[in-house]
C-alpha cells in the first residue's frame, strides 16, 4: 500500500504499484519515479485486518 502526499491511495502488488504510482506521479505531479523509489514508499498491507 502507498499513500500519496496528495492523498492518492493504492494498493496492489509490487509490480502494481510500481506502474500505479509511477503513472499518478508523472501525471498528477509531473514527477518521475524509480521503482526502487516507488516501493521504498510501500507499506504492507494486512490481510486479517484489525481484529
Amino acid at each position: 500500500m502507498i499513500t500519496c502526499d496528495c492523498g492518492f491511495e493504492a494498493v496492489g502488488t509490487e509490480d502494481d504499484l510500481v506502474v500505479i504510482i509511477q503513472a499518478h506521479e508523472r501525471d498528477t505531479h509531473g514527477l518521475e519515479i524509480s521503482r526502487e523509489e516507488v516501493l521504498a514508499l510501500a507499506s504492507p498491507v494486512d490481510p486479517g485486518g484489525e481484529g
